[in-house]
């Protein structure tokens, strides 16, 4: 603390890491509690918060629409909002929305605020769009890995919403995603086995067995776990 020549005391703190310049968003603000203690022993607790917090989406959120809703607030301590760019209004509870446009992948939306003593502060948040089916169920081992391949342009479904997991993957099917051609030993109308796959895509350490018929769901989990997507799958869907 310094005394001003106004006989205000001004107080100047380091920021903590969670607010400092480049941050990830919170969902809830921080407080700073200040204790103000006068020369006959009166105190006072001032609560002072800062400097913003994003209800939604959450930082590392996992969405499917191609747009999302901004929301959140601002502390009385900042003048002004921005995000991607343009200015933001809040309105008398200091909360504020903001339509925001979602490309496939990783996306990561700027922040800035701008403080009433002239400090430009950046803030980020990671969300992560996917393609997903209709009928890919919550919980349903394999989703994630059929989204990330989705998404990575690997994979498709009937191009109306559905993926039909449960489906046999036929010689031709692997053929086309591998970028093989069938022998003419092979029948493009029969289904593969987990071993076939293994052999044609290097996938190893999985809890398949070899001599086991391959649906969609199997498969993705394969391609997921294959040397050519493996990198790929774990980049997409990692959030740090």
């Amino acid at each position: 603390f310094k005394e001003e020549a106004t006989q205000e005391w001004v107080a100047t703190l380091p920021l903590p890491k969670k607010l400092a310049n480049n941050a990830w968003v919170r969902d809830k603000m921080s407080e700073a509690n200040i204790t103000v203690r006068d020369k006959a022993g009166n105190e006072t607790l001032v609560k002072v918060p800062f400097f913003l917090s994003v209800e939604n989406p959450l930082d590392k959120a996992v969405v499917y629409k191609s747009y999302i809703t901004v929301l959140g607030h601002i502390s009385e301590m900042i003048k002004e909002l921005s995000i991607k760019g343009r200015k933001v209004a809040s309105d008398k509870n200091n909360a504020f929305s903001y339509p925001y446009t979602l490309e496939y992948g990783k996306n990561i939306i700027n922040f800035k605020v701008l403080t009433f003593n002239n400090t430009t502060l950046n803030y980020k948040a990671r969300v992560l769009r996917l393609k997903t089916f209709k009928d890919l169920k919550e919980g349903m081992a394999g989703k994630r890995e059929v989204e990330a391949l989705a998404t990575l342009g690997v994979l498709e479904g009937d191009g109306f919403g559905a993926f039909f997991p449960e489906q046999l993957v036929l010689q031709a099917d692997l053929a086309k995603i591998a970028g093989v051609e069938l022998t003419e030993e092979q029948d493009p109308k029969k289904a593969v086995t987990v071993g076939q796959v293994k052999e044609i895509l290097g996938t190893t350490g999985l809890f398949y067995k070899d001599e086991e018929q391959v649906t969609k769901l199997k498969l993705a989990v394969l391609l997921a776990h294959a040397s050519q997507y493996r990198d790929e799958v774990k980049n997409l869907l990692d959030m740090r």
